[in-house]
């Protein structure tokens, strides 16, 4: 086995330390290694601050009439610690839950944009935002899992977009939402892909914008809250790609997945500080080009990729670092793919279909099998996977 050694910005050499000797937290040791994850310091990574909730999984949906139900994993139904509100309308459903089901966020159907709605008392009441209401759908809204941090495309799809196709960001539970614009690009057209760690510190999106003459694919991350932002041609990537996206839920790992050629993906193990370029070739072989599904767990090691229409999925336990590890033959064409903060709980479904088809695992990937009591009401829209203590 090879000595231990540290780079000394002292010396200006790489030293063995005496036994007992490495002083972590001192001036001269910085940041220790595992090949290239960052194994210390963990806590100044710097890490999203949010404790996740290692609990029991639940799944929460709406159906078709604005009846939230909560669910196990085998789909019966479970009584909440309070009643649930009906949605202001059929036309409303789920586009947020955060763990233990504190914080939810309401709005349209697909592609039927509604106002938007927020619930901090349990599903118990929804009401407006204190400032900045807009209307939007759940293709288009995603909140962190401990709800602090909302962030929504407001009135998506217009042609040619204007400034009020924008992003709407709220940091603060949904009380206040505001505006964030990038510079030269007038408005959004289309979102590809979104990720958001737990607590909401780390935030990547990758969408269709127009710059005032053309339509052009763009690939941003946030490492403080949607604050500021920085273009993935900052780390080498190359503009104008459709990214598929995955953030660990405690910020340490994001990854951006070309979706057009995965072999020129980009990887980072250090809160987002560097990235290096990763061959993702077998992803290509699985027929995963273009807009994926995507999801990691709290740690980053356990995650799921999936594709409508190509009936396969990755999923492992390898932290990404290579894919695909494993794959699983799914049915159906949707791709809405969640997973606990563990990873124990995996789970697919084909939503919105009036039949829909779930496949899902609750030992970390290691057995698949179809919970055989879902209703079929429950598919009809998006379907949360959330941890509850």
């Amino acid at each position: 086995m090879a000595d231990f050694k540290i780079y000394s910005p002292t010396s200006g050499t790489h030293i063995t330390p005496a036994e007992g000797k490495i002083k972590l937290g001192s001036s001269n040791v910085l940041k220790i290694y595992q090949g290239s994850t960052l194994v210390w310091p963990i806590s100044s990574g710097p890490d999203d601050p949010y404790t996740p909730i290692d609990g029991t999984a639940r799944f929460i949906a709406t159906n078709n009439s604005g009846v939230i139900t909560l669910y196990d994993t085998s789909f019966n139904t479970v009584t909440p610690p309070n009643p649930f509100a009906t949605l202001p309308s059929s036309n409303y459903n789920l586009g947020g839950v955060s763990d233990n089901l504190t914080y939810m966020v309401a709005v349209g159907e697909s592609f039927n944009y509604q106002d938007i709605k927020i619930s901090n008392d349990g599903g118990q009441t929804f009401s407006n935002p204190s400032s900045g209401t807009f209307a939007s759908d759940f293709n288009n809204t995603f909140a962190s899992k401990s709800g602090q941090v909302i962030l929504s495309l407001l009135e998506p799809l217009q042609s040619p977009p204007t400034s009020n196709n924008n992003w709407m960001l709220s940091t603060d539970y949904g009380d206040n939402f505001s505006k964030i614009t990038f510079s030269g690009i007038v408005g959004v057209r289309d979102l590809y892909n979104m990720a958001i760690s737990s607590g909401g510190k780390f935030i990547a999106l990758s969408f269709r914008g127009y710059n005032g003459s053309s339509y052009v694919n763009y690939g941003y991350y946030s490492t403080d809250y949607g604050s500021t932002w920085t273009n993935v041609t900052s780390f080498g990537a190359n503009s104008g790609k459709k990214w598929n996206i995955l953030i660990s839920g405690n910020g340490q790992y994001i990854i951006f997945i070309d979706g057009q050629s995965p072999t020129n993906s980009w990887y980072s193990s250090d809160y987002g500080e560097n990235f290096s370029s990763k061959n993702y070739s077998g992803l290509t072989n699985l027929g995963m080009k273009g807009s994926v599904g995507t999801v990691m767990n709290e740690t980053g090691q356990y995650y799921m990729i999936v594709r409508p229409f190509s009936s396969q999925m990755s999923y492992g336990d390898n932290y990404a670092s290579s894919l695909p590890q494993n794959t699983q033959t799914l049915q159906g064409s949707a791709a809405n793919v969640r997973i606990s903060n563990s990873g124990e709980t995996m789970f697919w479904s084909d939503e919105g279909s009036s039949s829909p088809d779930y496949i899902f695992s609750d030992d970390f990937g290691v057995t698949w099998s179809t919970p055989t009591s879902a209703p079929n009401s429950v598919g009809q829209g998006p379907i949360y996977l959330i941890d509850v203590s």
